[in-house]
């Protein structure tokens, strides 16, 4: 698990972790220890520029990025060979999968 000095709510897993988004739990594993609730919103990623608002956890649709105004609702994209990243404002919150497609689609400034 990483999380960054100053913990603001970010953070990312590793292999070493066990697979967070297949098994029930390691999820809720790593939700305890972060203090979250193991029912996160989530995407059936693909690899695109789609950019979805998440109201409620569960699998949002087919996008590659999410963002959400409501607090305490974890945000999670899964990552291999492609980067995850988390912009954060005063009054929401994103993830995106940027793959090279997505990067080259906009994934994040459409974020």
């Amino acid at each position: 698990m990483i999380r960054p000095p100053g913990w603001s709510g970010v953070a990312f897993s590793e292999r070493s972790d066990g697979d967070v988004r297949n098994d029930l739990d390691v999820r809720r594993s790593v939700a305890e220890l972060l203090g979250v609730d193991d029912d996160w919103a989530e995407l059936v990623q693909v690899h695109g520029d789609t950019v979805i608002e998440a109201t409620e956890p569960g699998v949002g649709g087919e996008a590659d990025a999410l963002w959400t105004t409501q607090t305490g609702l974890p945000l999670a994209v899964f990552t291999a060979d492609c980067f995850g990243v988390v912009l954060m404002g005063d009054e929401a919150v994103g993830v995106a999968h940027a793959g090279w497609r997505g990067a080259v689609a906009g994934v994040v400034a459409k974020l």
